[in-house]
């Protein structure tokens, strides 16, 4: 399945689209969670970790960030996710080391998404042998105290899509989030101030084309586990409607 324009995914599917109401998705879970999206460092499942502290002194390595859908309801051969996700601070200013996205941030390119693979703590819905494509860019919201910012990620064998099924926990994607111009020269500032990093909606896609989009959200803390905030824009209501507008 192609991935869509970013026009195209912002309009909201009225004639093909699943309603589903939060309510009704969280009853008869056994599993203590909260169902839907769920964000960690390096790994979903059991030995989730919500924190990532960084001691900002080398330009190497990188951090993973894992995005699960923990599903609240059955879903025939998924083919295409959208994942919306943000990073927000206390102060309304984005750092400049959290500028990663886009050209002529002082770290563009520096976040990146990657293949899913087994072994990380929950299952891919992605099949490994069936492969899978990955992109990850600003949605070009407006969002006074941070950023906000989309991965897609589509099939690769449609044959060899699969089910979610409801009740568990399945891997959706990876961020990788570089360390390149941390320190020394030519340096970018921010890196050791606190922030959130979260998702708070997807777009899922069935291989003959049907969709549903569900909220819920879900965030990790980066550098201060203190750090409160959520990603502000001149005009932001967390009413479904609201969403169904915003995505259109």
């Amino acid at each position: 399945m192609p991935t869509p324009s970013r026009s195209a995914i912002r309009r909201f599917s009225r004639g093909r689209v699943l309603a589903i109401l939060a309510a009704g998705l969280l009853a008869g879970l056994d599993r203590a969670d909260a169902s839907g999206l769920i964000v960690s460092w390096d790994r979903c499942g059991d030995g989730r970790v919500a924190n990532r502290a960084f001691t900002c002194d080398t330009n190497v390595g990188t951090d993973t960030l894992v995005v699960s859908f923990l599903a609240p309801f059955n879903f025939p051969k998924l083919a295409h996710a959208d994942i919306f996700l943000y990073v927000c601070f206390q102060g309304f200013k984005l750092p400049d080391w959290w500028r990663v996205l886009g050209a002529g941030g002082c770290r563009s390119g520096a976040l990146t998404v990657t293949a899913v693979s087994p072994g990380a703590g929950c299952t891919p819905i992605w099949d490994p042998v069936g492969g899978s494509t990955q992109t990850v860019f600003e949605t070009g919201h407006t969002i006074l105290n941070g950023f906000e910012f989309m991965a897609s990620v589509s099939v690769g064998d449609s044959a060899r899509a699969r089910d979610i099924v409801a009740g568990q926990e399945f891997e959706l994607t990876r961020l990788v989030l570089g360390h390149t111009r941390t320190t020394g020269p030519g340096a970018c500032q921010g890196c050791a101030i606190g922030a959130v990093v979260g998702a708070d909606f997807v777009w899922l896609y069935t291989t003959d084309g049907h969709n549903v989009g569900t909220s819920g959200e879900s965030y990790v803390t980066w550098q201060d586990t203190t750090t409160v905030c959520r990603a502000i824009s001149p005009v932001r209501n967390r009413t479904w409607g609201s969403i169904k507008s915003q995505y259109r």
